[in-house]
């Protein structure tokens, strides 16, 4: 539910010219990504397909965040 608030607080940051409103958000977001990812089998679950989904919606939503402050990501460590 977090990433589907990235757009409103895009539209935020834009009327507010509050950049520290992205930092926020990517905060929250990596916070509840980190928190389903600990609470949940990705790999080999039923729901595998749709969790694959969700971390790869929240992998791209991040990036651009990331990119609106500026800042490039890493695709592999």
């Amino acid at each position: 539910m977090m990433i589907l608030r990235v757009p409103e607080c895009v539209d935020a940051v834009l009327n507010d010219l509050q950049i520290n409103k992205v930092c926020k958000m990517l905060y929250d977001v990596a916070t509840c990504i980190g928190t389903f990812y600990r609470a949940n089998k990705v790999l080999g679950s039923p729901e595998e397909a749709s969790r694959i989904l969700l971390l790869e919606a929240t992998r791209k939503c991040m990036k651009a965040l990331f990119n609106m402050l500026g800042m490039k990501t890493l695709d592999r460590l």
